[in-house]
């Protein structure tokens, strides 16, 4: 499913495309692979510059390495996550202090669907919702900000995430985790 989504946001993406003054604009920010078990498929966040001056990062990938558990957790796929909210800076401390690539694509969205896209998050941001059971292929940080994205831009994304992809994804996950092996990652 990670190998789906993000090929499809980055699509959905444009590196040129500017909202209105007046709307907040949105980033994808993919976070390369790092040296940490819990790291070797990269990170997946949304970025918000509000017409206010605010600056930040939606992070689906919130998790309390304290957590009991954490480590058998991480290997069974069942971690407790949630949506952090941080400063843009935050983010780009902690990650590239992991010594991880950042890159950031703005969304190619219209003023409303920024709007749009903002209420979404802020809403996320005080609900119950911003909880959920972490999963390495079908729930994680990748999927859930593609998804929010793909209902902001009703379904554009997920048309180009149905294309097939060769073996399962055992085979996949092995593929990825002995290339970062391979590495020294």
């Amino acid at each position: 499913m990670l190998a789906l989504y993000l090929p499809a946001a980055l699509a959905a993406a444009s590196p040129t495309t500017t909202t209105s003054s007046a709307a907040a604009e949105g980033d994808l920010i993919s976070i390369g692979v790092g040296h940490a078990m819990y790291a070797v498929f990269g990170h997946a966040a949304l970025r918000v510059r509000y017409a206010d001056g605010r600056d930040l990062a939606y992070n689906f990938g919130g998790v309390d390495i304290e957590q009991e558990g954490f480590w058998l957790k991480l290997m069974q796929g069942r971690i407790d996550a949630y949506l952090e909210v941080t400063p843009y800076s935050d983010l780009l401390l902690k990650y590239s202090g992991e010594d991880r690539t950042i890159v950031g694509r703005k969304l190619a969205l219209n003023e409303a669907q920024a709007r749009q896209l903002v209420t979404k998050l802020e809403h996320l941001n005080h609900d119950d919702r911003r909880y959920y059971k972490y999963h390495h292929i079908f729930d994680n940080c990748t999927t859930r900000a593609a998804e929010l994205v793909d209902e902001v831009m009703q379904g554009k994304m997920s048309k180009y995430a149905s294309y097939p992809v060769s073996g399962t994804y055992r085979d996949w996950i092995l593929a990825r985790i002995w290339r970062a092996t391979a590495r020294g990652t």
